[in-house]
């Protein structure tokens, strides 16, 4: 490839528009299921740590099922010391807040007892996102709508240390189960 630079013969009128682009916001009143995925940590017969999602490990088989075409919330509950950059695959999605919580209650009982207002996403989190960062003291809750193709895929810590120590999760994307008389299918 080759530029060629040649000399103006015209005044430049462009300008920059105020906004590149305008991106529709999800409605929470899509929302068909609420998912909680939390970060857990422990240890394995070796004594070395694992960084787990809901206590799981990679091989602990399929838990969630989201169906195409539904639109559901997961809440990421970081209840630990650090930042964790959270990865979906196969879809975008957008954050809808962040909300600090009590961990030590969660810790000790696991139930999410907020301790604040919910705080909206940055400038740079407002558009579609595949990957956010999880807060620690913090639910972070997005929404996203599942499709177009059923599959298997993951989500996942994007720290490599964590991801390959079992910070990673299965997730199947089906389609709608078909009822007899029914109105999906």
């Amino acid at each position: 490839m080759q530029f060629r630079v040649i000399q103006r013969t015209s005044e430049d009128t462009s300008t920059i528009p105020q906004f590149l682009s305008r991106i529709p916001r999800m409605s929470e009143c899509d929302i068909i299921r609420t998912r909680d995925i939390s970060f857990d940590v422990t240890t394995d017969h070796y004594n070395r740590l694992l960084f787990l999602l809901n206590n799981h490990d990679y091989m602990d088989g399929i838990v969630e099922n989201p169906i195409i075409g539904e639109t559901e919330c997961w809440r990421i509950i970081n209840a630990g010391l650090g930042v964790h950059p959270f990865h979906i695959h196969q879809i975008q999605f957008q954050v809808l807040d962040r909300i600090p919580f009590d961990t030590v209650t969660y810790n000790q009982t696991g139930r999410v007892r907020y301790t604040g207002e919910p705080e909206l996403p940055l400038p740079g989190e407002r558009g579609w996102k595949d990957t956010v960062q999880a807060h620690p003291g913090y639910v972070t809750r997005m929404i996203m709508r599942f499709g177009p193709y059923t599959g298997r895929y993951v989500y996942h810590c994007h720290i490599l240390e964590h991801e390959d120590h079992d910070m990673m999760r299965p997730f199947d994307v089906t389609a709608p189960k078909c009822t007899p008389g029914g109105d999906r299918c």
